[in-house]
C-alpha cells in the first residue's frame, strides 16, 4: 500500500483504513518500506514500484497541476503530473490506483 499526501499534511490513519475496509493500518519501517517499493522512505516515487502496489492519492493532490515527490532517493524529486501518475499505475503497472481524502 502507498498513501499519497502533500507535504504539509499529515496522513489519517483512520481515514485510510477507513477508505480501504481495513481493520489496521501500520507505516512501515524503513527497511520495510525498501524492501516493498524498492526505495528508501522519503525517496519512494508515486509510480515505478518492484512490488504490485495499492495507490491511494488524497483527493486534493489529483486536483494540482503538479505534484513533486519522491524521485528514488532521498536526494532526488520527481516532477509529475496527477494524470500521468493515474496513467501509469493503472494501465502500465496495473496496480490499483484510489482517490479519496486520507489527509488530517
Amino acid at each position: 500500500l502507498l498513501a499519497m499526501v502533500s507535504g504539509p499534511s499529515r496522513l489519517s490513519i483512520a481515514k485510510l483504513q477507513k477508505a480501504l475496509n481495513y481493520e489496521r493500518i501500520v507505516i512501515a519501517d524503513q527497511k520495510t518500506a525498501e524492501m516493498i517499493s524498492g526505495y528508501p522512505r522519503g525517496g519512494t516515487p508515486p509510480i515505478g514500484h518492484e512490488s504490485k502496489l495499492t495507490v491511494v492519492m488524497d483527493e486534493s493532490l489529483s486536483k494540482q497541476p503538479l505534484l513533486y515527490g519522491g524521485g528514488g532517493t532521498t536526494e532526488y524529486v520527481l516532477e509529475i503530473t496527477p494524470a500521468e501518475i493515474i496513467r501509469v499505475v493503472k494501465e502500465i503497472q496495473k496496480d490499483e490506483l484510489i482517490i479519496v481524502s486520507i489527509r488530517e
